[in-house]
C-alpha cells in the first residue's frame, strides 16, 4: 500500500516551534490599555510546511479605530503576521491576540489568544498549508504504524455507543451481560440464569404491536406476555401437553393459558375439611364427600391436580394454600408440604379442586366423556338462549345441520328436534300439569297430561280446541270418588259430591255419563235429588225411602256445538223401587271448565251418604 503525503501531513507536518518550551514566549503581543497606540508582536522563528524555518520579525500593528482587530499568523503560505476586523480565519492560522479600540483609537480591551501548544493540520485552525501528495513512501515500511492499523476494525463492522444498529450472527457474551431495550429477531439461548433487571420497573407492561409477541417484566416482578397486540397477561409453567385416550387421565397442574383462552378457577363445589396431618413434609387432608358422593365417599380428584385449601383455622392454618395432589384416596388427598410435623387432628376448613374454564374461543372436540368412575361433582352445559346442540346431516354432513336441542325464540320452552322429526325409542315420562296457556299460532298445539283429568290432552291454537284423535266406542274414566261420607241436609240444594270437568273435554257430539250410588242414612223425610252442571240444575226426583242404597245415572251430551246439551236424569232405583227421572237441555259452554255436582235437598234432620261417584267420557 503506497503512503500518500496528505495522510502523513495530517499527522506530522506543520509543527510550530511554539510547542517547544524554548520558544514559549515567541510571537508575544504587547499593548497599553487606555492609551492610543499600537500592538507590538515580538519576533520568532517558525518551522513551516513551506520554506522550512522562517524568521518572523518584530512587528508593530496599529489597530483600526472603533473596532475589534484579530491578529494572527497566516499559515496559508510562508508564515506572516496578518490582521482581520471580522474574526480569525476558518483554517491555516495561528491566533495571537484580539484588540478592541474606541473611536479615538484608545485600546479598551486586549486578549492574548496564543495556545500553550499547537499542532497545525490541513483542516484545523492554524494548519500549515501543505500540498497533498508531496511526500512519497510505502506504509508497510512503517512497521509500528502498520501493526497498529491492522488491529483496527472497519467502521461499519463495529457497534457504536449511540444509534440503532443490527447485530447479525450468533454472539456469545461472557460474564454479566445487560440488554437494554434490545430487539432480538431470533432465538436467545442461555446456559445459566437469565435475570431481568436489578429492580422491577415502575411502569406496567404494555401491549405488543400486531404480529409480535412481547415478554416483559411487570411492576410486581412477574413475567407477562402480549401476543398480537393483546393486553399483557401472566404466564408460567411448562408447555401444555394434552393426554390422549378416552379413559380417566391424570390431572395437570392448574396453569392459566390466556393465549389459548384457558383459565383455572376454584371449583364451585366446596368440600369440608375434617382432619389434617403432616409427617416428613408429606401432608394428608381428610375431606367429607358425603353430601356430594353419598356413602361411597369417592373424592374422584385426579393425581397431579391443583387444589385449594382455605379457612383452616389456627394453629393449623399453615395447611391453607394451593397444592398439587400426589395421591388421592376415597376421601383423602396427599401432597408435599415442607413444614413441621402435625399429628392427625380434627379441624374444619374448605377444599376445592381447580376447574378449567374455556373463554373467548370456539372449542372443537372428537369426544366429550364423563364416566361413572371419574364423574364430575358439578357443572352443566349452558348455552345462549337460542344456541343449539346440533348434529351433521346424513345425506350432506358438511352443509346440513339438524337441531337436537335448542331454546325456542320468544318463549321459555326448549325446542327438541327440528322439522326433520324426532324419534324416541323408549317410553316417555311426563309430569301432570294444569293446562298451559293457549298457543298463539293456529297451527301449534300443546300436548300434556292434565293434572285434573289425568289424561293425555291436546289443545290446538289460540282457542285451545281439543285435538286428541277421535275414538269410537268405549269410554274413558274422568273421575272416581269413593265414600264421600254423610252430609246433613240444609233445607236447600246441597252438593253431596262434585267434579270440575276440564274445558274442551266434551267436544261436539261428546257425552258424559255420571253414576252415583248413595243412601238416605239418617231420618225419614222426603229427599229431592238432582244434578247441576255449570250452575244449571236438572229436574228433581223425590223419595222418602231410607235404609236402602240408591243408584241413579245422568247422561249428558253436546249437540252440534259445544254450548248446547241434552240430558236424561233417570231412573232412580232405591231397593226394589224404580222412579223415572226428568230429561231436558242446557246451554253451557263446555269449552270452559264446568262443575258437575250431585245434589240433594232435605231438612237438617236428615243426612245422605255417598258411596261411589264416577264420571265417564263416552267415545
Amino acid at each position: 500500500m503506497t503512503l500518500k503525503c496528505n495522510e502523513i501531513k495530517a499527522k506530522l507536518l506543520i509543527m510550530l516551534l511554539l510547542a517547544v518550551p524554548a520558544f514559549a514566549q515567541d510571537i508575544r503581543p504587547s499593548a497599553y490599555i487606555g492609551q492610543a497606540g499600537k500592538i507590538t508582536v515580538r519576533s520568532s522563528k517558525v518551522l513551516a510546511g513551506i520554506g522550512g524555518v522562517v524568521t518572523i520579525p518584530q512587528t508593530d500593528i496599529t489597530p483600526a479605530l472603533g473596532s475589534v482587530t484579530y491578529i494572527y499568523l497566516d499559515l496559508t503560505a510562508s508564515p506572516v503576521i496578518a490582521t482581520n476586523n471580522t474574526s480569525f480565519p476558518a483554517s491555516s492560522y495561528f491566533p495571537i491576540c484580539i484588540v478592541t479600540t474606541n473611536i479615538s483609537g484608545v485600546i479598551t480591551a486586549f486578549t492574548d489568544s496564543r495556545p500553550d501548544a499547537f499542532l497545525a493540520g490541513a483542516g484545523g485552525g492554524g494548519g500549515g498549508g501543505g500540498t497533498w501528495g508531496g511526500i512519497l513512501g510505502t506504509l508497510s515500511d512503517q512497521s509500528d504504524i502498520q501493526t497498529a492499523l491492522n488491529q483496527k476494525a472497519d467502521d461499519g463492522s463495529v457497534v457504536h455507543d449511540t444509534g440503532d444498529e443490527t447485530i447479525l450472527g450468533n454472539k456469545a457474551f461472557g460474564g454479566a451481560t445487560s440488554l437494554l431495550d434490545t430487539a432480538i429477531d431470533g432465538q436467545l439461548t442461555t446456559d445459566g440464569s437469565l435475570d431481568f433487571l436489578s429492580t422491577w420497573p415502575s411502569s406496567a407492561c404494555t401491549a405488543s404491536s400486531t404480529s409480535t409477541t412481547r415478554l416483559c417484566i411487570d411492576t410486581d416482578g412477574s413475567i407477562k406476555q402480549s401476543i398480537n397486540g393483546a393486553a399483557p397477561s401472566a404466564i408460567g409453567g411448562t408447555t401444555t401437553t394434552w393426554p390422549a385416550g378416552t379413559t380417566a387421565a391424570p390431572g395437570w397442574p392448574a396453569i392459566n393459558h390466556p393465549e389459548l383462552g384457558l383459565t383455572v378457577v376454584p371449583s364451585a363445589t366446596t368440600f369440608s375439611v375434617t382432619n389434617v396431618s403432616r409427617a416428613s413434609n408429606v401432608a394428608v387432608v381428610t375431606i367429607d364427600t358425603t353430601p356430594f358422593t353419598g356413602s361411597g365417599h369417592l373424592l374422584n380428584w385426579p393425581t397431579n391436580a391443583t387444589f385449594k385449601l382455605s379457612g383452616i383455622p389456627p394453629p393449623y392454618d399453615s395447611f391453607n394454600g394451593d397444592f398439587t395432589a400426589t395421591a388421592v384416596g376415597t376421601n383423602t388427598v396427599t401432597f408435599a408440604q415442607t413444614a413441621a410435623n402435625v399429628s392427625s387432628t380434627p379441624t374444619t376448613g374448605n377444599a376445592q379442586i381447580y376447574s378449567l374454564i374455556v373463554t373467548g374461543y370456539e372449542v372443537g372436540m372428537t369426544r366429550f366423556v364423563s364416566t361413572s368412575t371419574n364423574a364430575a361433582h358439578w357443572g352443566s352445559i349452558r348455552l345462549g338462549k337460542t344456541d343449539g346442540i346440533t348434529r351433521a346431516g346424513d345425506a350432506d354432513p358438511v352443509n346440513t345441520t339438524h337441531v337436537l336441542l335448542q331454546g325456542e325464540s320468544g318463549s321459555e320452552r326448549a325446542l327438541v328436534g327440528d322439522s326433520s322429526g324426532l324419534s324416541i325409542p323408549g317410553p316417555i315420562k311426563s309430569t301432570e300439569q294444569a293446562a298451559p296457556a293457549a298457543q298463539a299460532n293456529a297451527a301449534d298445539y300443546n300436548l300434556f297430561v292434565d293434572s285434573t283429568s289425568h289424561k293425555l290432552t291436546c289443545k290446538l291454537g289460540s282457542g285451545a280446541t281439543d285435538c286428541m284423535p277421535a275414538q269410537t266406542g268405549g269410554s274413558a274414566l274422568l273421575n272416581k270418588q269413593i265414600n264421600t261420607g254423610a252430609v246433613t241436609g240444609t233445607g236447600a240444594a246441597a252438593n253431596l259430591v262434585s267434579f270440575v270437568v276440564p274445558g274442551g273435554t266434551m267436544t261436539v257430539g261428546g257425552c258424559l255419563r255420571t253414576t252415583i250410588i248413595f243412601q238416605h242414612t239418617t231420618g225419614s223425610a222426603s229427599v229431592a235429588y238432582s244434578m247441576a252442571f255449570g250452575g244449571s240444575s236438572t229436574g228433581t226426583i223425590s223419595s222418602a225411602l231410607s235404609g236402602s242404597q240408591g243408584r241413579i245415572e245422568l247422561l249428558l251430551c253436546n249437540g252440534v256445538t259445544v254450548s248446547s246439551q241434552q240430558y236424561v236424569f233417570s231412573p232412580l232405583i232405591i231397593g226394589t223401587t224404580v222412579i223415572s227421572g226428568p230429561r231436558g237441555g242446557f246451554s253451557i259452554n263446555t269449552a270452559n271448565d264446568q262443575t258437575l255436582a250431585f245434589q240433594f235437598n232435605v231438612a237438617a234432620t236428615d243426612a245422605v251418604t255417598g258411596y261411589i261417584f264416577t264420571i265417564e267420557l263416552l267415545k
